[in-house]
């Protein structure tokens, strides 16, 4: 048997193809889902305005909806990609860290304004959480995907 046989034009077109092929599919899987971000910003803006949507005493439940909405939506999103993300990249942490910093920043914020009887302004803080979550979100999507990919 021959091992150094020239391979036939068809066999390289196909081997081409399936390559092809096979980079779309790893493409589309590393990539997190389009509706992951904004649902994740839409909690997080939820969050943020909770002081001026619940009474004293209900804002504990209204906590734990929103936390099992973000396991739910993480849920969704590996079994979509069908892949569970590890711990985050050393360059991942900081921007963690700051959209963190952003939302409890823009909730302290949302109590002053409601402590203050200034309800209808919590939609500021409540937009500038829901904005920054969706940018960082992104790029944090981003740059996952590029370190699965390389």
């Amino acid at each position: 048997m021959d091992t150094n046989q020239t391979p036939r034009p068809d066999d390289a077109a196909a081997s081409l193809e399936q390559l092809r092929a096979d980079c779309e599919t790893l493409d589309r899987r590393t990539r997190a889902p389009g509706w992951l971000a904004p649902a994740l910003a839409l909690v997080g803006a939820g969050y943020v305005a909770s002081p001026a949507l619940t009474s004293e005493g209900n804002r504990s439940a209204v906590y734990l909806v929103g936390l099992i909405a973000v396991l739910v939506l993480l849920e969704l999103a590996r079994r979509e990609t069908g892949r569970k993300d590890g711990s985050p990249g050393l360059r991942q942490w900081p921007m963690m860290g700051l959209l963190l910093l952003v939302v409890l920043l823009m909730f302290s914020v949302s109590l002053g304004l409601v402590a203050l009887g200034h309800a209808a302004w919590v939609v500021v803080p409540a937009l500038v959480a829901g904005a920054s979550l969706f940018l960082g979100l992104r790029a944090l999507a981003r740059q996952a995907s590029e370190r699965l990919r390389g």
